[in-house]
């Protein structure tokens, strides 16, 4: 994966709160998860810098999704900040793909027009909020299709999971990466079963 400091905003706050070792290991947990589902399809709910997008779309290689949807979590503000700006550019200058760009809250989308055979979700951290984001993620999964969920150390983020894979009455499992920065979880369908899940093969990367 390129050097995480060669695709940050070099004003972006967040190397100001982690170190860069945890930063690249993060970002190169997307990037080994997308190039194990290789999805046709990804869509991110709450893209904020876009960065892990960027680290998804690398590790699709050379055969990139046929869509990429962008669903950004902004507070009602409507506007992108610079940092968007930012790795939005990155994204078009380095990735020929098919982008869907929306800043519209998250919370205010019920369905999409495709499923996705990989969703990244960052967006509202309420439990609510994030319970939304993954209800509609749950609606528009492919069958064989994963969700990636960041800042699951959040108490409110792992309720909404918890309360997710409850209310599905089984359907949905967990894996869990609390040693990666923020704390992140793949959630995917229990029909494929985690000996066979290719998401089971981070463990051992990751969960050292």
């Amino acid at each position: 994966m390129i050097d995480f400091v060669k695709f940050v905003h070099p004003r972006d706050p967040i190397v100001k709160v982690a170190s860069l070792r945890r930063l690249r290991t993060v970002y190169r947990w997307y990037e080994e998860a997308a190039r194990l589902q290789q999805p046709d399809k990804f869509l991110e709910i709450g893209v904020a810098a876009g960065y892990s997008s960027y680290a998804v779309l690398r590790g699709c290689g050379d055969k990139l999704p046929s869509l990429v949807t962008w669903i950004d979590f902004c507070e009602g503000k409507g506007q992108p900040d610079g940092h968007r700006n930012y790795a939005l550019g990155l994204i078009r200058g380095a990735f020929d793909v098919n982008l869907d760009d929306r800043y519209v809250n998250s919370n205010n989308l019920q369905d999409f027009d495709d499923d996705y055979d990989l969703i990244s979700i960052d967006g509202d951290h309420t439990i609510s909020g994030c319970l939304h984001d993954l209800r509609v993620a749950g609606k528009h999964l492919t069958p064989h299709g994963h969700i990636l969920c960041h800042d699951a150390i959040d108490r409110p983020v792992r309720d909404a999971i918890d309360t997710f894979c409850e209310e599905n009455h089984g359907d949905f499992v967990q894996i869990s990466f609390f040693n990666l920065y923020q704390g992140c979880i793949i959630v995917h369908r229990s029909g494929t079963h985690l000996d066979t899940c290719p998401m089971f093969s981070l463990l051992d990367m990751f969960n050292k």
